[in-house]
């Protein structure tokens, strides 16, 4: 039996809003790795801003909190394993995501260091509210950064940023259940500057997001642009 083909993708894309996939998970890369046996300590915040499609769902009956932009409190936590190797965690809201970060040392002339950074990681969460509904999210993150290091006070970074992600649950809404599976391109820009140990950092990443799934049986798919600002102050011990 065929499935329906569901004409309402703004409802499909609250469901995932919803259910946090994709999320604003910050990279907060930086310009190089972390130094071998030391540990960075990052903490910040982070927002995801939906637009055109992805954002329709504000005129529907799903509830308002999945069409506002989500603002959730970041964290992150390295430690270097080598001089250009190293292993962190991220964590924004109820998500985390584990990942490795090598670099390959373009130039450094003892003051100015340019590396490329390649950061693959691995995520995962859920929610669980009454009002909503409940569920998981999972996927993979793979950016890949061109970072720059001026005499340790400035940082810069910019590169692609590509991404698959899997959602599944269930609104209470109408006990309908979502099942989807999403992909996304885009690119991340990011500055940090300070000094001794000490770095604010600002970042945005930009990237288009095309979703696929169904709700309750009905399919349907969605795609859009979001915009995800994050901020965070760096401890270096």
């Amino acid at each position: 039996m065929m499935r329906r083909r569901s004409s309402a993708a703004p409802l499909f894309a609250m469901a995932l809003l919803v259910s946090g996939c994709s999320a604003g998970l910050p990279l907060w890369t930086g310009g190089g790795t972390t130094p071998t046996g030391r540990v960075e300590l990052t903490a910040g915040g982070n927002a995801r801003v939906p637009t055109g499609k992805l954002a329709a769902g504000r005129n529907t009956s799903i509830p308002e909190r999945a069409a506002r932009a989500g603002v959730s409190p970041a964290g992150q936590a390295r430690v270097g394993l080598s001089r250009n190797l190293d292993l962190g965690i991220t964590v924004s809201g109820t998500l985390a995501r584990f990942d490795v970060r090598y670099a390959w040392e373009l130039s450094n002339d003892g003051t100015t260091r340019y590396v490329l950074l390649f950061a693959p990681g691995v995520y995962g969460g859920g929610f669980d509210d009454p009002a909503d509904g409940h569920g998981a999210a999972f996927g993979a993150d793979l950016p890949l950064v061109l970072g720059a290091n001026y005499g340790s006070v400035v940082e810069l970074y910019v590169g692609p940023r590509f991404g698959l992600d899997r959602v599944s649950g269930e609104l209470f809404g109408d006990a309908s259940p979502v099942d989807g599976v999403g992909v996304r391109a885009g690119g991340t820009v990011g500055l940090g500057t300070g000094f001794r140990g000490l770095l604010g950092l600002l970042e945005l990443t930009v990237q288009h997001e095309w979703w696929s799934g169904d709700i309750g049986g009905a399919e349907g798919d969605v795609h859009g642009f979001v915009l995800m600002p994050s901020f965070g102050l760096r401890f270096r011990l």
